[in-house]
């Protein structure tokens, strides 16, 4: 029985959390994604979510910098990470074509074309605007080894819910000192704004879990102070 009480108490935290998280994120979306130029994001390096009108967002053409993304993947302990590991999602940023990055590659093909590219001239991603988050790709061998050039890219900026933990930080911090994540818009690939219907029913809906489970337990806790012991039957004297 306390299993069903305790499945009811998170079920209806559950509940209020996405319900809250839903309705908090989508707040000043409209039906339809803003266009906006990569390249205007990383002119003006928006702080936070809040500088956007819209946070539902359709990015123009960028390339997608997958080679320089880092991942959370899911495997047993003092197990090695392999092409089958399992992904639970992706982050890599994006860069537009004016990026100063891509114009520096520009330059290094032309100068050495099929021939290999010395690593001291191997252009360095500096800064980005966009941290893209996917859960696109299930295990690490899906994940693109090389960037990719895209006409669009729809997804709602979390950074009013979520943000990167520690160590997600210090990965990419060890490939970009200089970083601001301040000034760094997190893009969940794909979501989209949830209805305002939607998240009042999944936390009412919680909060009514929540209060059921409190009410029914309190009902068997005064129940089970009303009981009282059964008097021990006598056992029958047989008549002499």
């Amino acid at each position: 029985m306390w299993r069903v009480f305790i499945g009811l108490l998170i079920g209806g935290g559950v509940m209020v959390y996405f319900g809250y998280t839903g309705y908090r994120v989508s707040q000043g979306t409209s039906s339809e994604p803003a266009l906006i130029e990569l390249a205007d994001l990383e002119k003006n390096m928006a702080a936070n979510a809040g500088d956007l009108d819209n946070p539902y967002i359709r990015i123009g053409k960028h390339w997608g910098e997958f080679p320089l993304g880092i991942y959370e993947w899911e495997g047993r302990e003092n197990e090695q990470v392999s092409a089958v590991s399992k992904v639970n999602h992706f982050y890599y940023p994006l860069t537009s074509y004016n990026h100063p990055y891509n114009k520096e590659w520009e330059k290094v093909n032309a100068k050495y074309g099929d021939k290999k590219i010395p690593d001291s001239e191997v252009p360095r991603l500096k800064y980005f605007a966009v941290l893209v988050k996917t859960e696109q790709y299930s295990t690490v061998g899906a994940i693109p080894n090389e960037p990719r050039e895209r006409a669009t890219l729809d997804g709602l900026v979390i950074n009013r819910i979520d943000s990167l933990d520690g160590d997600e930080k210090a990965l990419i911090r060890s490939d970009f000192p200089n970083i601001d994540f301040d000034k760094v818009l997190i893009l969940e690939e794909g979501r989209k704004p949830q209805s305002v219907t939607l998240s009042l029913v999944l936390m009412l809906g919680g909060i009514g879990l929540i209060i059921g489970r409190v009410v029914l337990g309190l009902k068997i806790k005064a129940r089970g102070s009303n009981k009282a012991a059964r008097p021990i039957p006598q056992p029958a004297i047989a008549p002499t």
